[in-house]
């Protein structure tokens, strides 16, 4: 939603999830330099999706900042915006890299109810298997409070960062984007509280993203899908934060029974060493996107292809190319 009505303001030009940012390895090896936009394209459609052409990105680029800059703001001139950027669940734990990489850049983080993220998480699994990853629910969890922590030291360190909370964004979205303008910079367009006309191709087709593909903006929907354990274990985590914030972190939900049992130290301990488990698969996932045979991802694309069509066919659904099912 945050990034759709961004968009709209003909000054900004952000990538949907296009994560080259965090594919940093691939200039660690000089014999790789020459296949990195074939490489992450594969990986999750970056180029092809936001119909950037390759040949207009230089072939001499040697490090991940100069190939974003290049590539970020190719998709920038062609909107005729000043302002490149990308949005991503991928930087909750990049913060600080990216901070190192891009010392200018500004961050908008924007937070919702983590209650109601992981619910919406199980909702999109019921259709799309990149949402039943092992271990997605852990990731946002845990990941919640890393994005607060490591946004925190980035704030101390002197970086401009902007808080954006859903729940206020869809219930007065002129304010949030007023806000979000004043911090970047830039005029507030009304057109930037409306969906009606806004480009979304580069979204991932799903009834996960039917919200921002329609033309009002409603406030999020309310039902709890979580499984009781998994709900009972968000529950503390949510009772040991606002304790250990004095009750103001996080925002949402507003009323929370603050009794609750928070977590032990021995499922504290447990839970952060299987969230560094995740991390590290998902940074493996990279590694082998950068380095693999061409040969070797080109038919892993492939089939992966296949098994998402076989599956949509056999549940009669309509037969689309899924990037989330692609990275899966």
């Amino acid at each position: 939603m945050l990034y759709t009505l961004l968009n709209q303001h003909p000054g900004i030009a952000l990538l949907y999830e296009g994560d080259l940012p965090e594919f940093w390895p691939i200039f660690l090896i000089r014999g790789q330099k020459s296949k990195w936009l074939e490489r992450w394209d594969l990986y999750n459609g970056g180029l092809s999706r936001h119909h950037i052409d390759p040949s207009s990105i230089p072939e001499t680029i040697s490090n991940i900042r100069a190939a974003t800059q290049a590539v970020y703001n190719e998709y920038a001139k062609a909107k005729g915006a000043a302002v490149w950027g990308c949005k991503s669940p991928s930087y909750y734990g990049s913060l600080l890299r990216l901070a190192r990489q891009f010392p200018d850049a500004r961050f908008i983080i924007i937070w919702r109810d983590v209650q109601s993220t992981c619910s919406g998480i199980v909702r999109a699994g019921r259709e799309t298997p990149w949402f039943r990853r092992p271990g997605i629910i852990h990731r946002a969890l845990l990941g919640y409070r890393k994005m607060k922590v490591d946004s925190e030291r980035l704030r101390a360190q002197g970086f401009q960062i902007h808080n954006v909370q859903y729940e206020e964004l869809v219930s007065d979205p002129t304010a949030i984007m007023r806000g979000t303008c004043e911090f970047l910079g830039l005029p507030f367009d009304p057109q930037m509280v409306s969906l009606a006309g806004a480009d979304r191709s580069a979204i991932y087709d799903g009834a996960h993203h039917s919200q921002v593909r329609g033309d009002s903006i409603r406030p999020p929907r309310q039902a709890n899908d979580l499984p009781a354990n998994l709900d009972l274990k968000a529950k503390r985590y949510l009772a040991l934060w606002k304790r250990e914030s004095q009750g103001t972190w996080p925002a949402y939900p507003k009323l929370f029974d603050i009794s609750i049992a928070p977590p032990s130290s021995l499922e504290r301990l447990t839970d952060a060493a299987l969230f560094q488990c995740f991390r590290f698969f998902d940074r493996l996932t990279i590694f082998a996107f950068c380095f693999a045979p061409i040969s070797f991802l080109k038919a892993y694309r492939g089939f992966k292809m296949a098994v998402v069509i076989k599956g949509q066919n056999h549940n009669s659904t309509e037969v689309v190319q899924h990037s989330d099912n692609l990275r899966a």
